[in-house]
């Protein structure tokens, strides 16, 4: 059919429109900027699974496949690197290995039970290598642990028939019952199958229990449709059974604590990839979700990636392996939502053979700075084969959107195995990406090179670094050069960038990080390792054999570091006795016995040699001694020495490499020890309990007594105990039942006897006792042992009754006729206070009854605190005939308690008759006192008595003894005279100084002349003082804080004291006053001999040295004291305080953020970024004085500006504030240096220098420019012309290639072209055939430099312009029944536009009707049955005859179509063309007159009424009955079906405009296709011409899910006025699902318009007051007035914004009654009727009324004058008027006249509302508002239009009143007699 031609009218004046179009709404279903934010999944409060728990738990080590390593270090640390590499295991003896793609460590120490004598033998780190094997095609297949350290099988179960095991096992505790269980998925020939096995492995010294494990089968799942691995496209692959087979995924998607296991798999019956959950536990799980992936044929291995807190996602890839197209899939790890739909990868090639044997996973990775990570995809074609240049692709894309990071080519080949990214610096962020990847070496054979290669992420695009080939070496097939092990990263040589160890063929190769060179990694890298198979497994590193350096288990060999190991045998065989317990004097064999448990010979003999207590005793050389097996041949070396057993514990000691000439792995196992202890054959030991048991009195005690064999020998013997050394009444039996005789003892094994002691209720608190147990050999009776077992009573009070010795008995003297006395001082020895219950005497020789006296009174009860004590006489008459020298005794006896709880104490009071004495007898005191004394006699008959006090030792130092009445003392002698046989008193003084030594002093002497019975007895006893004393002496304090310099020590001087009587011992301390400011450790504290011994008032001099902390602020003072306190009486100390401070200190850490060398790109405004830290101790500030320095070529003319001096705010002591300040880069050339050198200034002092470099980076930039592009295009294929511009600072030629998923386009190679230069391109674009009128497609168009740099992606929109077309198919017969018929026929649009099809029947026969729709209108695409039903007449004939019908297309003008008209007893009474989506039911009408039947083809009968399903495709059906046969036809067209239903949320617009809105407004019942899956795109626009702000604009819709797809905003918050909301919904292809509308309202809020007062007192006065009123500029107020009582109503604008506002409107009150209460109300129209204040828009008030005014003469008078004067002034305007009129009408320019200000306005006839105006009157909705206007004296003159505020006001009142202006119209003689009438 015809089409029409390209027209292009119109194109430049739409091309700006099409632009800003489309950059507002982009059709395509793929947005490149911004990318939909995950849904928010609920998680649980538990912390995320740590998928790095296992040492190698799985492909790759961890969910996120990135190879992250175990921490290791080339020189030091708990793990070492691998400098010199050596095989140290190889597990299975085949040719293949290992048939897993990855290697898997595994820690069972939860699972492994070893018996105590195999612990060491069998693993002791629990770390075994977990491998799959014999499994080549379909084979059996058997699950082994090996042992890390030796090889040794350790467990294993055959999984029985399987297809090739290529997926790696992975390992978790499924259960959560401490054991590691090792999941298992593989294919067989019907299922895919998922097995869960929970080892128990056992070793003992035997070895490893390895069979016998099938019942460790947990749970199997199984699914008979999927498949893990899938044919390989590639023909060699393919040819050799291997297929392309995932990796499993263990990784923590719901981030609750517990993992999920993933799968990328195949559906066997559809070939569509499916990625799954399946949770794990204790039982067969059913899966979490099941993504179906329909496009691709391959998939790719998962990856994890946690986004935030609360969400994680799964990512893969697919290939479809017919094209090479790829796209990637990330699925929402907690629902399993498809959050990106099918997102197609740019950049694939066309290939058929991809991929080779596997496609790589994702990569997660942290590219950038933000929080999110990000992905690395591997696009594993090579698009030129062999041939340099286009190799892989690695592709770096956001992982919260699709916009790409980075994207570049391998050198060469085609990958297998993930890229390895590596983070050089340890900042969390990837700064480098290494590679492998492999191609055919020739063009005629199968051999292949591998190639390895780094490049460097942070530039951009990404640099290479280096590039190597690797050949696979050896014997091998072509298979083995498959790069299908990746990469990974290890530390090597300690220096630079980490090592890259990577395998290929059947080798190992190390390369310099920096370089990529061999020979610089180290001596033992320099060749490839070789492999003894293939090496195809991913690595897993750990130290597997536990010496200290990293292992690299690659399937099931492990390669480990060269060392020699050298190691006594293990489980303590390193030195072993013979006998195992010798006997004194027996010869004992001691033998040594050691290993090589390395991985290498020994290269220098081996010297060893063993000791015993310190002293050699033999000593070997081993000249060579190989590695244990599997690492050698070697076996143990074993050496002995005969010594003779002696009594005791002896150390051996092994000692390997003696003269430690020898490295080695370790050197900590080089010695072995052994105890031997030789007893006796004979010995017991007897303990008893480890603290002695107090046992309460009156109770009873278990005493456990252990008996324990240390000699050599078992024998029996004979328990005994003895009790006689116990208390009267204490008693101690064994328990009831215990056997003391014939006990057999075995060595170092105790006897436990329990014994029960019991202690009488009299028992005293200090009395204590014990039992003796003895031990008997029976053999041997002359054996034995003993041991006593001491056992208390628990004291409970005591008392203490002492005489001035400290005994308990008192001496006393007394004169026969008076009293004699002594002394007793009675303590309180309990912790309770005290009260004597009993004081009692025995009965004194002499007669009559001792009393206690306390100097005033007697005492006969005493009450004690706690160690209290009290010092008393005893006195005792004296008679008259007691002779001299006579001595009698009385015994004090003082009870405390009662009953059983008495306790008494004694004392002994001795008194002897003399004829002088002292009193009291003795004087218990302190130094520095004076004590009085009375010293009575009787004289004798001379009269005189003497004494010579010398000879009693007072002259002691400094004590002063005086006599006050009575005697005489000179030079010591004391002499006494009187009346002979007198009774006579001497009164003496004695003075003790302050430095009285503590002690006991008695002074004795005889009588000079008399001695007998004449005795000077006086005891002293002088207490120790403890006193101390302290002052600082250098600084000296003072009030004001002593300053001292912070991190500088200084030494303070401090005197000390003993200011005491005796000798005492100090301690000095000092400490830190705490303040909020101010702690302990803020000050350093330096003693020298801190604890001294001073002797009594000696002194000593204290240095101490103090340093302050750096970090302490400056100018707080705070306090150090200083204590000197006593270690003897602790309750004596002395304190003195110092109040220092820290002086101020300037100092400050300025850290530059980018480092001391910055790049920046010419134009640019850098933002130079500090971080500046107090470290002083003051507040403080900082400047940062800059100055510059530029180097550049001479070409470069950039004028370079310094920034402004940097100052920071005061801070705080180690307060930090960032500081930012902007440098102008001006356009300066690459490779510009500009060095700022900054001075750090505080306080005006320079602190230091700095320098920052920025370096001028080359800048790549280019432009587009569409303002003169002609963007509409013909469907099919037509160009554009598109203008390029250079935006860089270098020539450079721009590289065009085309982005995204928009129509194929044609690009041009670009020139070279300068800075600033622009040049026009050719675009052609390749529209699709289909496209309709209207269509708008973004072309993504990427352009950069020849090497990436520069890359931006630019859109460029272009819209399909009409094209006309339409398609006519028919069948020629028209066949017709007596009710008529439709014709098989049809017409398609194809064309894109939607023209008008009408139809008209020509020449119709006489009698004939037709039926036909006058218009038919075809969308693009549709089909539609002609609708004509042609009648024939009743006396039709049936003969046929031909008819004629033309088709008149709107834009293609007209056609005709010719029929033959056929007789039928059937036909169609509707369209026989049935056209719809596929799978849907339709149905066709059947005019059957005669009621025959009717049969299909298939020969199904049927009525009048006909449903079919229709189909994909043309299908012709026939309908028979009888002869006649007609036919219909079923036309199915596939597109998806979608239903939309969206309703606004009522409550979401109530607050709108007053605060910001956020969250749900439109509410959306979305229900998906029932076949395919689709994406809903909503847009929200307003007829302002705005887009509204979505959350989320597109949802992907599931199949047949039905779903709340609701619409949200943040922080929406339009301007005021009503406001329509549009809301349209699209599907995937444009297609509008949905539509609707709704006007809403948006206020606003922050003012307020408010009645702040009201009077009514004759007139109506209303204050207004008003807040932010400016946003009322577009708003109409009015004040309204009415009346309760009556019908008043006055109606007042307020021109509440413009500059007519009246804070004060007066309303007459005429019409009004006194007392009428009137309402006041205050309103705005919307969007301004609601204010921030409702309460005051309403008011109340009482109207009252003014009384009339009596007229007085006064104002009469004054009445006459103003009328005389309006009359003159009436006559003289009467007479101006016709000169007036003339003005008016001559002038061409109006000017207007003001009207009186304050006439009243009364109205002629009554008027409903009178209204006053403010500001603007407009008329308000539902009102109808009559304005009054006041006369006027002048009529004004008619002014232009006025477009003001007042001006509108103008307009509007005169709208409203237009009587008013009628009045104004009308002579000034009527408007005069109104206003005097």
């Amino acid at each position: 059919m015809g089409s029409e031609s390209h027209s292009q009218l119109g194109h430049r004046r739409s091309a700006m429109g099409l632009v800003l179009l489309m950059l507002l709404l982009p059709l395509s279903h793929i947005h490149v900027t911004k990318l939909e934010q995950s849904q928010s999944v609920q998680s649980s409060n538990g912390q995320p699974w740590d998928d790095r728990g296992q040492p190698w738990g799985q492909y790759g080590g961890g969910a996120t496949r990135n190879g992250s390593m175990p921490t290791h270090n080339a020189t030091s640390g708990n793990i070492l690197s691998i400098d010199d590499p050596v095989i140290n295991w190889v597990a299975l003896d085949d040719s293949i290995g290992s048939d897993a793609y990855g290697s898997i460590i595994g820690n069972f120490s939860g699972s492994l039970s070893v018996s105590p004598g195999a612990i060491e033998r069998c693993t002791p780190s629990a770390l075994f290598a977990v491998i799959l094997h014999e499994s080549t095609s379909t084979s059996t297949t058997k699950l082994s642990l090996f042992a890390g350290d030796d090889a040794a099988l350790s467990w294993q179960v055959e999984l029985g028939d399987t297809r090739a095991a290529r997926s790696t096992p992975v390992l978790v505790d499924v259960n959560l019952d401490g054991r590691t269980e090792i999941i298992v998925v593989y294919d067989t020939d019907s299922s895919l199958q998922v097995d869960v096995w929970s080892p128990e492995l056992f070793c003992d010294e035997s070895g490893w229990q390895v069979s016998g494990h099938t019942n460790e089968l947990l749970w199997s799942w199984t699914n008979a449709d999927y498949r893990i691995g899938v044919t390989s496209p590639h023909f060699q692959t393919r040819q050799s059974n291997h297929l392309s087979v995932t990796q499993p995924l263990l990784a923590d998607l719901e981030l609750d604590g517990q993992p999920e296991l993933v799968l990328t798999v195949v559906d066997s019956t559809t070939d569509d990839p499916h990625i799954l959950s399946i949770p794990l536990g204790a039982n067969t799980p059913t899966e979490n979700w099941d993504v179906t992936l329909d496009r691709g044929t391959h998939p790719s291995d998962p990856a994890w990636a946690q986004l935030d807190a609360q969400n994680s996602v799964v990512v893969a890839t697919t290939i479809d392996e017919n094209s090479g197209n790829m796209w990637i899939w990330r699925i929402d790890g907690s629902t399993g939502s498809n959050d990106w739909g099918r997102l197609a990868i740019a950049g694939t090639d066309t290939d058929s053979d991809a991929p080779r044997l596997r496609l790589p996973s994702p990569v997660i990775a942290q590219l950038d700075t933000d929080d999110a990570p990000e992905m690395i995809l591997t696009v594993p074609t090579d698009a030129n084969g062999r041939t340099l240049g286009l190799g892989a692709r690695y592709i770096g894309m956001e992982l919260t959107s699709t916009q790409e990071v980075f994207t570049f080519r391998a050198r060469n080949g085609y990958a297998d195995a993930p890229p390895l990214p590596v983070d050089l610096d340890h900042d969390g962020i990837h700064d480098r990406l290494c590679w492998v990847t492999w191609y055919s070496a020739s063009s005629v054979t199968f051999d292949r090179e591998g190639m390895v290669g780094c490049h460097d992420l942070t530039e951009s695009p990404p640099t290479e670094e280096w590039t190597k080939v690797m050949n696979r070496g050896g014997s091998g097939n072509d298979n083995d050069e498959i790069a299908v092990s990746p990469p990974a990263w290890m530390d090597i040589d300690g220096e630079g960038d980490p090592e890259i160890i990577v395998a290929f063929g059947k080798r190992i190769f190390a390369y310099e990080g920096d370089t990529g060179f061999t020979n610089e990694v180290s001596d033992g890298w320099d060749e490839p390792l070789s492999m003894p198979h293939r090496v195809w497994s991913a690595p897993a590193f750990a130290d597997l054999d536990n010496d200290g350096y990293l292992d690299i288990l690659y399937g099931d060999t492990l390669v480990s570091q060269r060392m020699l190991d050298l190691a006594p045998l293990e489980d303590g065989n390193g030195i072993s006795f013979n006998p195992v317990s010798p006997d004194p004097g027996q010869t004992l064999t001691v033998t040594g016995q050691f290993a090589n448990i390395g991985t290498w010979e020994n290269d220098d003999s081996i010297d060893c040699a063993l000791y015993m207590d310190g002293q050699e005793i033999s000593r070997v050389r081993i000249d060579e001694l190989e590695p244990l097996s599997p690492s050698g041949e070697g076996g143990p070396e074993t050496f002995s020495v005969d010594v003779t057993a002696t009594l005791g514990t002896h150390m051996f000691e092994l000692i390997l490499d003696v003269n430690q000439n020898l490295t080695e792995a370790r050197e900590d196992n080089n010695i072995a020890y052994a105890n031997l202890t030789v007893v006796e054959p004979y010995a017991v030991v007897i303990q008893g309990p480890e603290t002695v048991p107090r046992i309460e009195p009156g109770t009873s005690a278990s005493v456990d007594v252990s008996v324990t064999a240390t000699g050599s020998r078992t024998a029996l013997w004979d328990i005994g105990y003895d009790t006689t050394n116990l208390p009267d009444g204490w008693t101690v039996e064994p328990n009831q039942g215990s056997s003391l005789q014939d006990v057999e003892l075995t060595p170092l094994s105790p006897f436990i006897i329990p014994f029960t002691a019991t202690l009488p209720n009299d028992a005293l608190g200090d009395e204590d006792g014990y039992i003796e147990v003895i031990a008997t050999l029976v053999s041997d009776p002359t054996i034995e042992a003993t041991t006593l077992i001491a056992i208390e009573a628990l004291r409970t009070r005591g008392l203490s009754l002492v005489g001035p010795t400290g005994l308990a008995n008192s001496h006393g003297y007394g004169i026969p006729g008076y009293v004699a006395e002594t002394y007793v001082l009675i303590e309180n020895l309990g912790n309770a206070v005290e009260t004597t219950t009993s004081i009692d005497w025995t009965s004194p020789s002499w007669g009559g009854s001792p009393v206690l006296f306390d100097g005033t009174n007697n005492v006969y009860s005493i009450t004690l605190d706690p160690g209290e004590r009290v010092e008393l006489k005893i006195l005792l008459d004296v008679p008259s005939s007691i002779a001299l020298g006579s001595t009698t005794t009385t015994t004090l006896t003082t009870c405390i308690g009662s009953g059983e709880e008495t306790l008494c104490r004694s004392l002994d009071a001795n008194f002897t008759s003399t004829a002088s004495h002292a009193s009291p007898t003795h004087i218990r005191t302190v130094p520095s006192t004076t004590h009085q004394f009375e010293f009575h006699m009787l004289l004798p008959s001379s009269g005189t008595l003497s004494w010579d006090l010398n000879q009693a030792n007072i002259a002691l130092p400094n004590w002063q003894w005086n006599i006050s009445s009575g005697g005489t003392l000179v030079n010591d002698v004391l002499t006494a005279s009187g009346t002979s046989g007198t009774y006579h008193t001497v009164e003496l003084e004695f003075y003790i100084p302050p430095n009285a030594a503590p002690q006991r002093l008695s002074f004795q002497t005889e009588e000079q002349n008399t001695p007998q019975n004449h005795g000077f007895d006086l005891s002293v006893h002088v207490l120790q003082i403890h006193r101390s004393n302290l002052v600082v002496i250098n600084p000296q304090p003072s009030l004001e804080a002593i300053g001292f310099n912070v991190s500088t020590n200084h030494q303070i001087l401090i005197q000390l004291e003993n200011p005491g009587n005796g000798e005492d011992t100090y301690k000095f301390e000092a400490r830190v006053v705490p303040t909020d400011e101010v702690s302990a450790e803020d000050v350093a504290f330096t003693y020298y001999n801190p604890q001294r011994t001073l002797g009594p008032l000696a002194t000593t001099i204290m240095p101490l040295d103090i340093v302050l902390n750096e970090t302490l602020p400056a100018s707080n003072p705070f306090h150090i004291e200083f204590e000197w306190s006593s270690l003897i009486n602790k309750s004596v100390s002395a304190t003195t305080m110092l109040l220092v401070e820290a002086e101020q200190r300037h100092d400050w850490e300025v850290v530059v953020t980018g480092g001391t060398q910055q790049t920046v790109q010419p134009m640019e405004s850098y933002i130079l970024e500090f971080e500046v830290k107090n470290i002083g101790n003051y507040v403080d500030e900082v400047q940062l004085i800059p100055t510059l320095s530029v180097t550049t070529s001479d070409n470069d003319t950039a004028d370079w500006q310094i920034h402004d001096t940097i100052e920071s705010d005061s801070l705080d002591v180690n307060a930090t504030s960032n500081l930012t300040v902007v440098q102008q880069i001006p356009y300066a050339w690459k490779d510009a240096e500009a060095k700022l050198t900054y001075s750090i200034v505080s306080a005006g002092y320079e602190l230091g220098q700095f320098e920052i470099d920025l370096i001028v980076q080359e800048h790549s930039e280019w432009g587009v420019n569409l303002a003169d592009s002609d963007l509409e295009i013909m469907p099919g294929g037509d160009y554009i012309q598109v203008q390029i511009e250079q935006k860089g600072n270098s020539p450079s030629t721009p590289f065009l290639t085309k982005y995204g998923q928009g129509w194929n386009i044609s690009l041009p190679n670009g020139s070279l072209m300068e800075p600033g230069q622009t040049t026009i391109v050719d675009i052609y674009v390749e529209s699709p055939k289909s496209a309709r009128e209207g269509d708008i497609n973004v072309l993504e168009i990427r352009i950069s430099d020849a090497t990436g740099n520069g890359m931006e992606v630019f859109q460029v929109p272009v819209r399909v312009i009409r094209s006309s077309g339409y398609d006519l198919q028919k069948s020629v017969d028209w066949f017709v029944s007596s009710e008529g018929g439709f014709p098989l026929a049809w017409v398609e649009n194809t064309g894109n536009d939607m023209p008008q099809i009408e139809l008209e029947v020509v020449d119709l026969p006489e009698g004939w009707s037709a039926v036909v729709d006058a218009s038919m209108e075809l969308t693009p695409g549709q089909i539609k049955g002609l609708p004509i039903k042609l009648v024939p007449p009743e006396d039709w004939d049936g003969v046929a005859y031909n008819l004629t019908v033309q088709l008149i297309h709107s834009e293609l003008g007209a056609e005709t179509i010719e029929f033959t008209v056929r007789s039928s007893n059937i036909s169609f009474s509707s369209s026989p063309v049935l056209w719809s989506r596929v799978g849907t039911q339709q149905s066709v009408e059947v005019n059957n007159p005669l009621n025959n039947e009717i049969t299909q083809e298939s020969g199904a009968i049927f009525d009048s009424n006909l449903s079919f399903s229709v189909q994909s495709g043309v299908t012709y059906l026939n309908l028979s009955s009888g002869e006649d046969q007609i036919q219909f036809v079923l036309i199915g067209k596939e597109t998806p079906l979608m239903i939309v239903s969206c309703s606004f949320i009522n409550e979401a617009f109530n607050n709108l405009g007053q605060t910001e809105l956020t969250g749900d407004f439109v509410a959306c019942e979305v229900v998906g296709d029932p076949v395919v899956n689709t994406k809903l795109s909503y847009i929200v626009t307003t007829n302002r011409g705005d887009n509204i702000p979505l959350v989320k604009t597109t949802y992907s819709v599931l199949v047949n899910q039905s779903m709340n797809a609701n619409l949200s905003v943040s922080n929406w918050d339009p301007q005021p006025g009503n406001i329509l909301i549009m809301v349209q919904a699209y599907d995937e292809y444009g297609n509008l699902l949905s539509s609707i509308s709704r006007s809403v309202v948006s206020r606003e809020s922050g003012w307020n318009l408010g009645i702040s007062s009201v009077s009514a007192k004759g007139e109506i006065n209303v204050a207004i007051s008003r807040t932010n009123y400016e946003v009322l500029v577009d708003g109409i107020c009015k004040l309204t007035v009415t009346s309760r009582q009556s019908d008043f109503k006055e109606v007042v604008l307020i021109d509440a914004a413009g500059p007519d506002f009246k804070p004060n409107n007066r309303i007459d009150g005429i019409g009004l009654e006194d007392n009428e209460q009137l309402d006041v109300a205050l309103a705005c129209n919307s969007p301004f009727d609601i204010d921030d204040d409702l309460t005051d828009n309403t008011a109340s008030v009482i109207f009252e009324a003014e009384e009339p005014p009596v007229l007085s003469s006064s104002n009469l008078i004054w009445a006459v004058s103003i009328a005389t004067i309006l009359i003159g002034m009436y006559v003289f305007i009467v007479q101006r008027k016709d000169g007036m009129t003339e003005q008016r009408s001559s002038e061409d320019k109006p000017t207007s006249v003001k009207q009186p200000q304050n006439q009243q306005a009364k109205p002629i006839e009554p008027v409903t509302d009178e209204i006053r105006q403010s500001d603007e009157d407009v008329p308000f909705e539902d009102e109808s508002i009559e304005l009054i206007e006041p006369p006027t004296l002048i009529e004004e003159i008619p002014l232009e239009d006025d477009l003001s505020p007042s001006g509108r006001l103008d307009s509007i009142r005169k709208e409203m009143n237009p009587e008013a202006e009628a009045s104004e119209e009308s002579s000034i003689e009527d408007r005069m007699s109104k206003f005097f009438n």
